[in-house]
């Protein structure tokens, strides 16, 4: 049987950068030394199978020194990258990288992202279920700002443990709420991860649509029935939102 280990180090003051959406990082950072928690959902939800013997690394930012840093400290081997885009973490060990979408697609889907070189992803797959990896294959699996668009966070670092090697890396790039568009969205509670572990997401996805119309897209409110056809019209076209929000304490203690 496996279990995690949080490796959480450093942490630096996060600052803003970039106006839109997409540019909008955190730039904070928390990652490293070897410590076993003390039990949480992860470990009461986990079934014994579910392996990980493995070192959760959750990065709240910077993008540059302290992510290299960190990549050279704990990476090596062989291992996949999900959704790097146009930014993936630059790192010596061996990397292939995952995307929902081929380059050509993802052009379409992000085209404030046009002029910009976005990698080819080796493997087309979803991030969170990884149905193309094997199990016991990966020696890291690295997600920057990827675990907050995932319907069942719960679940999915479940895939990745059972995706990686015994002692592997999940490598994880984070945004603290305070400092993004977030802010004003309520925090997800663990006990909103549990629930939305036992159905995949499906019963809370509406809500999270709205939330994220109501405090993202109509900041200073506006008519009910505009928030609304703006979340249908996010949900029809699955369009990829932060489903679930944590400042860096509130993340460290879900995990």
């Amino acid at each position: 049987m496996k279990q995690w280990h949080v490796a959480s180090e450093f942490v630096a003051k996060p600052r803003l950068f970039g106006q839109s959406c997409v540019a909008l990082k955190l730039q904070s950072a928390l990652a490293a030394g070897l410590c076993s928690p003390p039990m949480s959902a992860m470990s009461r939800l986990r079934s014994p199978t579910l392996v990980a013997a493995s070192t959760l690394i959750a990065s709240v930012g910077p993008r540059g020194r302290t992510r290299r840093r960190l990549a050279r400290r704990y990476l090596d081997g062989c291992g996949i990258e999900i959704g790097a885009l146009h930014n993936p973490l630059r790192t010596n060990a061996e990397v292939k990288y995952v995307d929902r979408f081929s380059r050509a697609h993802l052009r379409t889907e992000y085209p404030e992202l046009m002029a910009l070189p976005l990698v080819e992803p080796d493997i087309i797959d979803d991030g969170e279920s990884l149905n193309c990896i094997d199990d016991d294959s990966q020696d890291f699996i690295i997600a920057n700002h990827f675990i907050e668009h995932c319907g069942d966070p719960i679940g999915t670092l479940s895939t990745f443990a059972r995706r990686l090697r015994p002692g592997g890396i999940v490598y994880m790039a984070v945004p603290d709420k305070r400092f993004t568009f977030d802010k004003e969205r309520p925090s997800t509670t663990v006990e909103h991860l549990e629930a939305d572990h036992l159905d995949g997401g499906a019963a809370s996805r509406w809500n999270h649509y709205l939330e994220f119309a109501r405090f993202v897209f109509f900041p200073q409110g506006g008519d009910t029935g505009a928030i609304e056809d703006k979340a249908a019209q996010m949900m029809a076209n699955s369009f990829s939102i932060h489903f679930h929000v944590w400042s860096g304490d509130e993340f460290r203690r879900f995990l």
